[in-house]
């Protein structure tokens, strides 16, 4: 059989050594793939590496499409090199500006906070004041079913005068008024007529003065201009 020549893992033939290959070289093929791993893997010393490989498949996989080595990109970024100092110094300043704005919009969300609080005092106050209203509001509904329900409210007077005013025709009535009201009739015929007001409706009680006959009693009238009218 043919013993292969490799110098790194990338050029060994996965398919040597075959079955009927001579088992007299298999030695060789065995030195060959362990030389092509250590020179693809020669460590500090060439030899191959004296310590065990802690990285992941993950962690080697970070290395993909890196065009140069690690450590000197990050002396250059680290000395400012290649324009990456300037990077930095504009990245802090991005950050300045932004922590500012920060501070700014916290500045503006304590007002806003407190103007919530302020809303929320008027808020509350004006439901104080709604109550407030709402129970007068009721105190004076209950005024008013008083003044129309109780015994001489306002009610008990609407009914006796509508029970007055709506006296049948021809009714007399005596107006204290210089006019009469309407639906009713001035009754002409009614002057000179002297009416006596007493405390009583028994006939012949009810004060002392007699109006027939003051030449023998001092007296001096009180008198209220009245007219009569007549329902129409």
């Amino acid at each position: 059989m043919a013993v292969e020549n490799a110098q790194y893992i990338g050029e060994l033939d996965a398919t040597l050594p075959r079955k009927s290959d001579d088992l007299e070289e298999g030695d060789d093929h065995i030195r060959i793939s362990k030389s092509a791993i250590k020179a693809t893997f020669p460590g500090v010393g060439g030899g191959g590496y004296n310590t065990a490989i802690l990285a992941t498949e993950q962690d080697l996989n970070y290395c993909t499409d890196i065009d140069s080595n690690i450590q000197d990109q990050i002396d250059l970024l680290s000395t400012g090199e290649s324009g990456a100092g300037e990077r930095f110094d504009l990245i802090e300043a991005d950050i300045v500006s932004l922590n500012l704005r920060v501070g700014d919009l916290e500045v503006r969300m304590g007002v806003v906070e407190g103007d919530i609080i302020t809303l929320d005092g008027r808020v509350n106050t004006n439901i104080g004041n709604i109550t407030i209203l709402q129970d007068e509001m009721d105190d004076v509904e209950d005024d008013i079913v008083d003044l129309f329900t109780q015994d001489d409210g306002l009610q008990s007077q609407i009914d006796f005068l509508g029970g007055v005013l709506s006296a049948g025709l021809g009714t007399d009535l005596l107006f204290s008024a210089g006019e009469i009201p309407p639906g009713w009739a001035l009754v002409n015929l009614a002057k000179d007529y002297m009416i006596r007001l007493t405390d009583t409706n028994t006939a012949g009680v009810g004060g002392t003065d007699d109006p027939f006959n003051i030449a023998s009693t001092p007296w001096t009238p009180n008198y209220t201009r009245v007219v009569v009218g007549t329902k129409t």
